[in-house]
């Protein structure tokens, strides 16, 4: 009961100005670290939205050229096997040249007839 007894003097006088200063500061500091840490992860957790955000912007992009480029590619390649396919120039050329010799030996087979 002894114990109680010392605390008893403090329910009815004010606690010395000494420790009520002491528990003002500590309160104080408590507080200013409690914003300090707020401010801290406020900046952080902006930083990191801010970081995802060009990540994935940048991975929009990356994605899209390469479809882009794919896409172009693809369509070289269907192209190209198109104009594989095309036999039209070969057979162009192909007459013009039977005609060009056909022409020359017809010409000096009639200069032999004459």
């Amino acid at each position: 009961m002894k114990d109680f007894d010392r605390f008893d003097v403090l329910i009815h006088a004010d606690p010395p100005a000494e420790l009520d200063g002491r528990i003002l500061a500590a309160a104080t500091a408590r507080a200013r670290d409690i914003a300090r840490r707020r401010l801290l992860w406020g900046r952080a957790i902006w930083s990191l939205v801010s970081a995802a955000a060009v990540v994935a912007a940048v991975g929009i992009i990356w994605i899209q050229h390469f479809e882009s480029t794919s896409a172009r590619g693809e369509k070289a390649r269907t192209e190209e096997l198109l104009a594989l396919a095309d036999w039209s120039k070969l057979e162009q050329e192909n007459y013009n040249l039977y005609f060009s010799l056909n022409s020359g030996a017809q010409a000096v087979s009639e200069l032999s007839l004459q």
